[in-house]
């Protein structure tokens, strides 16, 4: 018989002794769960095998949700014309007796109104994404199933998505200790609870990644700093710093965890000042040219001039008084060549 049941892992309300302050808490807004895990267990492993069970539950980043199962009768699918694998048979036979009274059961159901229900159960949950433990497995031996029933399966082939690539990514193993192997609601709830894993630790990085700075394009963490969930979206150095967060630091490699998780740089090295323009150059050096041109006539009037009160000139022998003359308007003529870039915007002449 089918049966539409709440996962057991739902919220309960607190038990209180009676006399005790009560309260009641607000009803937290329900996540959209779009991923629903589908197993099913059957006859054979190509499209066109019966199927003697399917197994669904919602699921998303933040947990599980609804499930869904229900046996199907094996007449009902060589009668729509699936086909029973000898292997297949024989593979049955060395499964546990919970697993095979799970798959053949008195009460089970027509095939075509299995699938039509699994398909409305779908449209009730807004279902967007089937998940499958190899996508090469479940979806199409269903969507076999739906055809030989004359029924469109109930999602885009482009939808399916593969947990075996998800659980690879985030390096994540199914528990199957609780429940029964080979059953289908019970596979689907194992393979849910890692996707949920998995989904959470790519968020986390995703959400916890630092951002990357110019310097630290080609550089790798030197550590990782992993902080209790209650520190997400916290700075690094606060976290690290503060009494309220219980965080270690990890110094081989990331941690696979769904906890928030920052990577940890080296100090990077200051940044190399950007090479100075062209015409900034070329004013910094006609800068200098008249510093020492300066610093020369300083020099020479220091060790020769002679500075007469009467007539207020300064006094040199020979023809020092051109040559200082001629030094003043060569730094003349460069400072007003440097103000004559500044002016124009340091346009050169084509």
């Amino acid at each position: 018989m089918m049966s539409d049941t709440k996962n057991e892992n739902r919220r309960k309300d607190d038990a209180r002794p009676a006399g005790a302050l009560t309260w009641t808490d607000p009803a937290p807004a329900a996540a959209h769960l779009g991923g629903v895990m589908i197993d099913i267990e059957t006859m054979g492993t190509t499209p066109g095998s019966a199927i003697l069970s399917i197994g669904a539950v919602m699921f998303g980043p933040s947990g599980l949700g609804e499930t869904f199962y229900a046996p199907i009768a094996l007449a009902s699918c060589t009668a729509a014309g699936l086909t029973i694998d000898p292997d297949t048979v024989a593979w049955w036979m060395k499964q546990s007796d919970a697993a095979r009274a799970a798959a053949f059961r008195d009460d089970a159901q027509h095939l075509a109104v299995v699938l039509a229900r699994f398909m409305c159960w779908l449209e009730l949950m807004e279902a967007e994404h089937p998940w499958c433990h190899g996508a090469n497995f479940d979806a199409p031996l269903l969507e076999a199933a739906y055809r030989a029933c004359g029924m469109t399966p109930p999602w885009k082939f482009w939808n399916v998505r593969d947990t075996r690539t998800l659980y690879e990514l985030a390096h994540v193993k199914v528990d199957r200790a609780r429940g029964v192997h080979h059953t289908a609601l019970d596979d689907a709830l194992a393979q849910a609870e890692a996707a949920v894993v998995a989904l959470q630790r790519l968020q986390n990085l995703r959400n916890q990644a630092a951002p990357v700075l110019p310097e630290q394009v080609q550089a790798k963490p030197v550590a990782w700093l992993e902080a209790e969930p209650s520190a997400g979206g916290r700075p690094a150095h606060e976290v690290a710093w503060s009494m309220l967060y219980s965080s270690r630091i990890h110094t081989k490699c990331a941690p696979m965890t769904s906890n928030p998780v920052w990577p940890l740089y080296d100090h990077p090295a200051a940044p190399s000042a950007a090479a100075p323009a062209a015409e900034e150059v070329r004013n910094q050096a006609l800068e200098e040219v008249v510093r020492l041109i300066d610093k020369k006539v300083e020099d020479y009037d220091r060790e020769h001039g002679s500075y007469d009160h009467t007539t207020g000139v300064t006094e040199y022998p020979g023809d020092g008084a051109e040559w200082v003359q001629e030094m003043d308007e060569l730094a003349d003529e460069i400072r007003a060549m440097k103000r004559a870039a500044s002016t124009h915007g340091g346009a050169r002449d084509e």
